[in-house]
Parts: C-alpha cells; structure tokens; sequence
C-alpha cells in the first residue's frame, strides 16, 4: 500500500474533525428530541418514588407533545391538555395526604393515650409505695389511736357510696369505674401537697386497698392492713365528734366493722 504523502494525511484530518464537529451540532440541537422520542423513563422503585416518577413522566410527556405537537396545536392547547391528564394525579395525591394526615392523628391519639396511662401507672405507684409502712405504723399502735384513721375511711366508703360507688367491694368498684384508683391516687396527691396529714388517710387507706384487691403480690399487705384497722372498730363511735368537726358534716360511721371484700385477714 502505497504510503500518505503530507497533503493526504492533512485531507484525512480535517474531514474526521469535520464529521465529528457535525455530528456534536446534531446531539446539541436534537439530542432532547431523540431522548425523549426513545429514551426510557425513570422506573419508580418504592411506593413514594412511583407518586415522584408519575409526576416527572408526565412533565416528560407534556415536553415531548410540545416538540411534536402537529401544524396548528398550541402551546396553550398541549398545557390545557397536560393541565387537564393531571387532574387525577392530583385527586389521587390529596387523597394519599388525607390518608397519611387521617394515620398521623390516630397514631399521636394513641401515643397520647399511652403517655398518660404511663403517668397514671408511675402516679399510682408513687402514692401506693409507703403501704408497708403505713402497714408496720399501725400495727404500733393500740386500738385508740386506729379507730380515727378507720373512721375516716368509713366515711368516705358510706359517702362514695352513696354517690354511686361502693368501696366495700373494691375489685368490683374500680371494674364498674375504671380510673377509680388513679382517682384516689390523686386525692391522695392533693392532701399531701396541701400538708392535710388528716384527711389523707381516708383516700390513702382506700388507695391501698384498690392496689391490693388488683395486684396478687400485695394482697397479703392489703390483708394485714384491714386486720390492723379492724383493732379501731371498736373505739370508732368516740370518733364521731372530732370526725365531724373535721368534715364539717354529719359523721357516717354505719358498718365500722366490716372488711373489704378480698382483703379480710385470712382468704374465705
């Protein structure tokens, strides 16, 4: 093969640099056509991505119906056309929205509702902790001293009864008013803030016992702390007086004498 002289080879040059130059104009000029004509669009991958990739083809397809639009279509006719494809989407959008905002409400009402019960659980617990003690600090004393402590439970049992609530079945009680034991976890709560180291003992003593009608492993001290209260019974009508000077009304001290169901001093 016979060998390129200088002019040949230069020839040879400027046409590869012309046809490259060439077909550089033609990808810069045609090239978006081209892809979108037969480009692959973007294939969503999770459920968010599809809304996301939805979206994108269509902005794609309106664009590619703008490049090829025929002889006398408008741009505003292709947009009205985009604008109207897009309609569902959107429906389908707020929809998913509505359903996402519908979830997030049902699940901050249950975080909620879980906060709270956990506050009454620690509340409960806070109150109910010096039960033993209360247990050993009666068992010091003689019967005198108990019957002031019993005869202010007895009154709050007969006047919640009276109301509705009947305390000489506890498990009963807290099962027909759920809430009942938090309830009187509070009370105890507000005696103890206002400094009442009187009044307290009534919702104290009932605390105690709700505690201990609905958990097996105080039920034994919930036991005890009836047996040491029933050693007032019978000094509970010398009571009456004070007692009445303290609750500012008539003394109900009917039935002194009678244990809590599930918390006498041995099972039945």
């Amino acid at each position: 093969m016979p060998a390129l002289d200088a002019a040949e080879i230069l020839t040879v040059g400027f046409a590869t640099v012309g046809a490259g130059l060439v077909i550089g104009l033609f990808l810069l000029f045609f090239g978006p056509a081209v892809s979108g004509l037969f480009g692959r669009k973007p294939q969503p991958t999770t459920v968010a991505d599809e809304l996301a990739a939805e979206i994108l083809n269509r902005d794609w397809d309106r664009e590619r119906a703008i490049r090829m639009s025929p002889p006398g279509l408008t741009h505003d006719d292709v947009q009205i056309n985009a604008n109207a494809d897009a309609a569902p989407l959107r429906e389908r959008l707020d929809r998913a929205f509505r359903r996402f905002n519908q979830r997030f409400e049902t699940l901050s009402e249950e975080y909620e509702a879980e906060r709270e019960t956990d506050r009454a659980v620690r509340k409960i617990a806070a109150c109910a902790a010096p039960m033993e003690s209360y247990v050993a600090m009666l068992a010091g004393l003689d019967g005198e001293k108990v019957a002031p402590l019993l005869a202010i439970a007895v009154h709050v049992r007969n006047g919640m009864k009276d109301h509705g609530v009947d305390l000489s079945d506890p498990a009963a009680a807290e099962i027909r008013l759920p809430g009942l034991t938090l309830t009187m976890a509070e009370k105890v709560e507000m005696c103890r803030q206002a400094g009442d180291t009187v009044r307290i003992n009534g919702p104290l003593i009932w605390l105690f016992s709700l505690v201990a009608v609905q958990d097996p492993a105080r039920r034994r001290t919930g036991r005890r702390l009836w047996a040491e209260l029933h050693r007032g019974a019978p000094h509970v009508e010398a009571c009456r007086d004070a007692l009445e000077l303290l609750v500012e009304d008539w003394a109900r001290l009917e039935g002194a004498d009678q244990f809590p169901r599930g918390l006498t001093p041995e099972p039945i």
